[in-house]
């Protein structure tokens, strides 16, 4: 997801489809620390944790790619 995209907005929406998240952080270039295209998202522990990783349905009407870190 672009780098300019509201965290908030993230939030709501996985939350909204069962996924209640901890922290959301945007990456970084190390070297000129411009933020990328990259999130990392840590979720709260829960049954359907593991559900993420197959949620295809996108964000923000955006195809996304979860992976495990």
């Amino acid at each position: 997801m672009h780098h300019s995209t509201d965290i908030e907005d993230i939030r709501q929406e996985l939350l909204e489809v069962g996924h209640n998240v901890r922290n959301i952080i945007n990456a970084q270039n190390k070297t000129t620390k411009e933020p990328l295209n990259l999130l990392f998202v840590d979720s709260e522990p829960a049954e359907n944790k593991k559900g993420i990783i197959d949620y295809k349905n996108g964000l923000q009407n955006k195809i996304i790619q979860i992976e495990l870190p």
